[in-house]
C-alpha cells in the first residue's frame, strides 16, 4: 500500500466528517445539549486528523495520478475556492470570539507556570510533527513546516468550545486562550 492508496482511503474523511460534525454541532446548539456539542467537536477533530493524513499523502498520490492517461490536471488542482471559504469562516469565528474576550485577563493569566505550560505545549507537538516528517522521509524544510503546523493550536475551535460551555471568561478559559495565543504567535513567528 503506497501513499496514493492511503490518500484515496482518507481523502473523503475530512469532507464528510466536517459536514457531519457541522450538522451534529448545529443540532447540539439548537437543543442546547452540551454532550451533543462535545460529540460534534470529536467528529470535527477526527476530520482534522484525516485532513493531516490526506495532506501528508497528497503529494505522493498526485505524482502517481499525474502519470496516468486520461487524468485532467484541472481536476487535481481545484481546491483554491474551498480554501478561501474555509479561511473566511475561521476569520469570522475569531472575530466573534474576540468580542467576548478581555485582553487584560489574558495578559494576567500569562504569569508563573503558564509560561512553562505554553513552552511545553509548543515544543512537544513540534517535536512530534518533526518526527512524522522524518518517518515520511521529508526534507528538513518540509519536516520543520509539518512540526510548526502541528504546534499551531486550533484556537478558533477552542474558543468556540469555551463559548458554548460558558467558560470563556473563567480563569481556566483565560489560561487556555493565553497558552494557545502564545503557541500560535511563537509558531507563526518561526514560520
Amino acid at each position: 500500500m503506497d501513499q496514493a492508496h492511503i490518500h484515496l482511503l482518507i481523502t473523503h474523511l475530512p469532507i464528510i466528517g466536517s459536514i457531519l460534525g457541522g450538522l451534529v454541532l448545529v443540532h447540539g446548539m439548537w437543543t442546547k445539549s452540551s454532550a451533543t456539542k462535545i460529540a460534534a467537536y470529536h467528529v470535527l477533530f477526527l476530520s482534522a486528523l484525516g485532513a493531516v493524513v490526506a495532506y501528508l499523502t497528497g503529494e505522493g498520490a498526485e505524482e502517481t495520478v499525474e502519470n496516468m492517461q486520461g487524468i485532467a490536471e484541472q481536476a487535481i488542482h481545484r481546491t483554491e475556492d474551498i480554501k478561501v471559504i474555509s479561511e473566511l469562516g475561521i476569520f469570522l469565528l475569531v472575530i466573534m470570539a474576540g468580542l467576548e474576550i478581555n485582553i487584560d485577563d489574558i495578559l494576567k493569566s500569562m504569569r508563573g507556570r503558564n509560561i512553562i505550560i505554553s513552552l511545553m505545549a509548543f515544543f512537544i507537538p513540534i517535536g512530534g510533527g518533526i518526527a512524522v516528517g522524518y518517518v515520511f522521509n521529508q526534507d528538513i524544510m518540509t519536516t520543520v513546516f509539518i512540526g510548526l503546523c502541528v504546534a499551531i493550536t486550533a484556537l478558533p475551535v477552542s474558543i468556540r468550545i469555551l463559548m458554548d460551555l460558558g467558560k470563556i471568561n473563567t480563569e481556566v478559559g483565560q489560561r487556555i486562550i493565553s497558552v494557545a495565543i502564545f503557541d500560535d504567535v511563537l509558531a507563526l513567528s518561526i514560520l
